[in-house]
Order: C-alpha cells, then structure tokens, then sequence
C-alpha cells in the first residue's frame, strides 16, 4: 500500500495566466501541472500545495485550483488523501514515458480526439428537450427535499447503495444482465470505469487486445499506462477472434462497435469468453450505445453470458441521457468489488451525489424508458430521411450498404481520398462528420465518413446531403493531403 509522506510541500509554484485567452484559467493551469509532472519536477508522493495557498500564489481563485487539481485526480495524476491534502500520484516513474508515447501517437490526454479526427463526440440522446427538463427538474427538487442531509458530507465512494440498486432493475430489465448491487460502482463516466479497470487488472507492459479500428480515447488511455497494446481487425460480424493473440485482457464494444457500428455475432462473442477462459484473460465490455439501439434485436451481453466471472461491464447515463451528467457505472465479478472499492475510494472520493440522487428519482419514477422509446423512433426516422437522400445523391461516393441501428452510420467512400479532408469540409453542411480512416491503428485504413444522425435535419437532410456530397467532389478535384 502506498504511503503518502509530507516529504516537503512542493517549491512555491508559479503560473503564467493569459486572461484574455479564451481557454478557461482551470485548464490553462491544468495544462501547467501536467507539464511539471511529465518533467519530472514533481515528485512521486510528493504533497501539493494547498488549492488556498497556491491560488494567493498566482492571482486566481481558489475554484479555478479546485477544478485544476479535480481534473487531474481523475486522471490519475494527483491523489486526494482524506484529512491530510493532495498528492502526486505513486506512478510517476513511466509518466514521461507514457506521455510521449501519447503524443508520438498524434494525440495527448486532452485533445486526442481532436487529433484523431475520430473521437466519439458524446452528445444527448434526449429529443424532446422541454418535456425532459420539466421532469429532469420535478426529478432533482424531489431529491433536494427527500435527501438535503446527504448532500452535506461525503457519500459512499461506491455510490448511492439505492441509486445502484435502481441501475441492477435497470440492467436486468433492458439487458437481461442479472447482478446484485453490490456489483455496481458509480462512476463519472465511463472513461474513468476504464481507467480504474485497466489499473486493478493489468501493470505495465501487459497485453491487452483492442478492436482495429478503435476507439482513440480508450487506445490513447492505455498507451498512458504503457500497456501492450494488440490491434486485432473487426469484419461484418466484429472482432475476429481466431486471429487474438494470447493477452492478459480485451477491450470491446461488441454492441455497437465503435467506429464500424457493426454487431458482434452470437457466435464471436462465445468464441471469446472460450478464448477468455484459455488465457486467463479478462474482458472489458464497454456497452456505450446499448440505449441507442431496440434492446428486440440486441445481442446477450458477454457479461450475462460468461459463467467464469472474468467480464467486467461498462456503460454510461453521460450518453443515454446528456453529457453534463458525469456518471457511468461497471458492473464487476463480485471477487473483484474489494478491490475496485479501495481504488475508487483513494483516487475520487466520490462520484457527485446530488447527480446520482436525482438519477435515483429519475429512474424511480420510470422516467427513463419512455424516453428511450422516443429516442429510438426519433433516431428512426432521421436515419430513413438521410438514407433517403444518400442513395439519391450519394451512392457514385459512398458505398450505402448498411442501415446503422445506432446513433450514427460509418459509410465506405468509393475512392481512396482523403476522408480527413472530407469531413473538415462536410461540416459546412450541418452534419457531424468524422473520418474513419483515423481510427485505424494496423489494419490497412479504409476511407469512409462516420455521420451522426442528431445533426441531421428533417427539413434540410437534402441540402445537407448535397453539401456533403459537393465536399467529396471538391477533394476529387484538388485531392490533397489534409
């Protein structure tokens, strides 16, 4: 167990603050401390000066440090010690390491998905947005008034006892997953259900397999904590297994694979769990888009199909219902609660508790099927519009082969151009539009648009369509290297 000693408050620290920048003071700083940590003039364990001390220091306020050092405990940076202060984290000793080979990718930490041109852009799933603030706001002045002595102390690290009780009838009842709620931990995100995954489960130079192509964010987090990472290809029916190699674990999106938005077949998926079982490897389920698709034609999660206890199951309220939400969950093997508890607790006190007590009445009061309903026909009929369209405008460009269930659709340009260029063109048109070829890391890249449906207009999809259709003839007329 790590032992966080006052070895000396770090040297007085001073920051350059441009307030005329429109990068917020908190990132700014953040961006700062990142770079004494990757320097190495930081030290492991060392104690950081109190958010007080260091925001008289510099001239800002004392949120502006709170939110600065809140960032960078989640990602795993600095550790918040209860009734002793702040610290660097115990596992500086690759930090520099990693941080290069982050951004030898193309990427950092903060702004990968920027560079990648590829990252899942979270947006709400919710359609009818006045109706769901009336009841998101009923939902939240029944919590304040039930629960106003809970939101003054610290809450349960592991999260609200009958929020994760509200998530297991959830999960049992939109995808057959069977738990106890002791099995479920709330987290801020799903990102930060991965990082504290990947941490218990796997040191420094393990094996872990990922789909080919990817999801950068979660490729760029693993290469932060130095893992072996194995590209396996993905065809029409997901990850092929018989071409994994021996890993230590396995990320995966077999739902709605991220970028492809193919299925995972019932058949691949059991050929994993045996492929699972063989290494003594563990299996990462990141069910992001479960909601955006009908639960009637959705595959059995691998973790109700695994009686080996070796699956760990990941999702998201941040995506089902609107980002600013914060909270993800996972969904452990109960041998592994113990350990997910001591972690969780030392590097995120808590997950926000007013967020989870108004979830809590959300769920409750069966708020959130109704919407997802909607959320599904909405999206229905978006898809039908554009594909519409597409086939009339676009089928010389792209290949329109496959009608995605999910929240976007991955569409194969016909020649090899640019789809970088074309994406940064196309957003002239309304549309959400990412490259596919970005999110590839060994499989030779395939050229092809990623086009989200809740940009797409009903009254404008054929201008938009002709829009995105006029960018790819541009790049065919001045091709170039973006």
């Amino acid at each position: 167990m790590t032992t966080f000693e006052r070895r000396g408050l770090a040297p007085s620290l001073r920051f350059r603050f441009d307030k005329s920048d429109s990068v917020p003071l908190h990132e700014q700083l953040r961006a700062q401390l990142v770079a004494l940590l990757t320097e190495g003039r930081l030290s492991p364990t060392q104690r950081m000066p109190s958010a007080r001390s260091l925001a008289l220091d510099n001239g800002v306020s004392r949120t502006t440090v709170e939110e600065s050092y809140s960032a960078l405990v989640q990602e795993g940076l600095l550790v918040r010690v209860q009734g002793s202060g702040t610290y660097v984290a115990p596992r500086p000793a690759h930090l520099h390491g990693a941080m290069k080979s982050v951004q030898a990718s193309g990427g950092s930490s903060a702004t990968s998905s920027d560079n990648h041109d590829c990252g899942a852009p979270i947006t709400s799933l919710v359609v009818e947005t006045e109706k769901f603030r009336k009841d998101w706001n009923l939902a939240a002045k029944n919590a304040l008034r039930r629960f106003p002595s809970r939101l003054l102390g610290y809450g349960d690290p592991l999260g609200q006892p009958t929020l994760r009780e509200q998530i297991a009838y959830h999960l049992a009842k939109r995808r057959g997953i069977l738990c106890d709620a002791e099995q479920v931990i709330i987290t801020s995100g799903s990102q930060q259900a991965i990082y504290l995954a990947i941490n218990i489960l796997l040191q420094a130079r393990d094996r872990i397999i990922v789909e080919d192509p990817c999801y950068h964010n979660v490729v760029d987090l693993l290469r932060f904590q130095k893992l072996d990472i194995l590209p396996v290809p993905v065809d029409d029916h997901g990850l092929i297994v018989e071409r994994a190699p021996p890993a230590r674990a396995v990320y995966i999106t077999p739902s709605f694979q991220y970028p492809l938005g193919v299925k995972m077949s019932l058949d691949r998926r059991l050929q994993l769990l045996a492929w699972a079982e063989r290494n003594g490897a563990w299996i990462i389920e990141d069910d992001y888009g479960s909601e955006s698709i009908d639960q009637s034609c959705a595959e059995t999660s691998l973790f109700t199909l695994s009686n080996s206890g070796q699956v760990l199951y990941t999702g998201s309220f941040s995506r089902t219902l609107f980002p600013g939400l914060r909270l993800g969950y996972i969904v452990l093997p109960k041998s592994m609660v113990d350990a997910f508890a001591r972690l969780k607790s030392l590097i995120d006190r808590e997950t926000s508790v007013l967020n989870q007590l108004v979830l809590e009445e959300f769920l409750k009061e069966g708020k959130i099927d109704p919407y997802i309903r909607r959320t599904w026909k909405a999206y229905e009929r978006l898809r039908n519009v554009f594909f519409q369209e597409a086939e009339q405008y676009l089928s010389d460009k792209l290949e329109i082969t496959k009608k995605s269930e999910g929240v976007f659709a991955t569409l194969f340009l016909r020649e090899d151009h640019n789809d970088v260029t074309i994406a940064k063109r196309a957003e002239e048109s309304g549309l959400l539009v990412r490259a596919l070829s970005s999110s590839y890391l060994k499989t030779p890249p395939r050229p092809g648009l990623m086009i989200y449906y809740h940009t797409v207009s009903l009254d404008a999809c054929e201008r938009q369509v002709l829009d995105l259709a006029r960018a790819i003839r541009q790049c065919e007329a001045a091709p170039c290297t973006g």
